[in-house]
């Protein structure tokens, strides 16, 4: 995406199938459960030209107030509690629009998981809201759900103004396919579509596969340092450090940060301690960064 340069998360179900993102950030969402409403995130207050932190901005402990713009892009998926792409219970396009409409006063833009189902419809209707959207096919191991997905969002960047495209989500991390089948479904796109053609994968596993970083048209990586049991105190900087590895690795091509954040609850992890009190300290201080 042209003028994006990371997406922070909001939760999403596709990706709670694994482990390591049942527990990635919840960036303005703290889910506490079925009988309890999601509480609405607050909003970013709007651009204005007031000029960026720059990169040599070192954290503290001190909350740094969020600069005066909306982030680049959220990473969007329309479930909210007790609802799930595995189930009867999908969210209703009315849902998708007040999503959406919060979303808009705090986003440039957003990027999907599916292409499929009630995930179809999302491009349009933030296209409309003024959002630039990166559609994302959903992928795993069950090749006729792949195909319909493939279909999808080849249809999408067909029919609605897409800044790009994202092929599976983490699917190396969870070794729902090999690199060669991978390799096919981006080829696929890449041929059917007139928008750059991505995957998204967790930086550390994407630097292992150089045939996957060739064969895209840009790096989309998922950064948490909270995985790597980063300590709080660390943490954004990290990320940043990693986007740098990343992108010397990258061949010239651009590097965009699909995910990052710290969870607000859970388990410790080595030195990472989840908390509400670090997850706003870690967002704080990766937008400043």
């Amino acid at each position: 995406m042209e003028d994006q340069s990371f997406f922070v998360q909001q939760p999403h179900r596709e990706t709670m199938k694994t482990k390591r993102v049942f527990y990635a950030t919840l960036l303005f969402f703290f889910i506490t459960g079925c009988a309890t409403p999601t509480p609405a995130p607050t909003a970013i207050p709007t651009e204005t030209s007031a000029p960026r932190p720059t990169a040599t901005l070192t954290p503290t402990a001190t909350p740094i107030p969020i600069p005066p713009l909306r982030v680049r892009g959220l990473a969007y998926s329309p479930y909210r509690d007790c609802q799930s792409p595995d189930t009867e219970a999908i969210p209703s396009l009315d849902q998708v629009y007040e999503d959406l409409e919060i979303v808009a006063k705090m986003a440039n833009g957003i990027r999907t998981y599916a292409s499929t189902g009630i995930n179809a419809k999302i491009p349009a209707v933030a296209r409309g809201m003024g959002l630039r959207v990166s559609a994302g096919a959903w992928l795993d191991d069950d090749k006729e759900a792949n195909q319909r997905e493939i279909a999808g969002v080849i249809e999408l960047a067909q029919n609605v103004e897409l800044e790009s495209v994202i092929v599976g989500n983490e699917v190396l991390l969870r070794g729902d396919l090999s690199e060669e089948e991978l390799l096919g479904y981006i080829e696929q796109v890449k041929a059917a579509v007139d928008v750059p053609v991505t995957t998204a994968e967790i930086g550390s596993l994407l630097l292992q596969h150089p045939k996957v970083m060739q064969a895209v048209d840009f790096q989309m990586v998922h950064l948490y340092p909270f995985w790597e049991g980063q300590s709080i105190e660390n943490a954004a900087r990290a990320v940043v450090q990693r986007y740098h590895e990343i992108e010397e690795a990258a061949d010239g091509k651009r590097v965009v940060i699909g995910e990052t954040g710290w969870p607000s609850a859970g388990p410790q992890f080595s030195t990472a301690l989840p908390s509400p009190e670090n997850q706003r300290r870690f967002v704080q201080e990766f937008i400043s960064l």
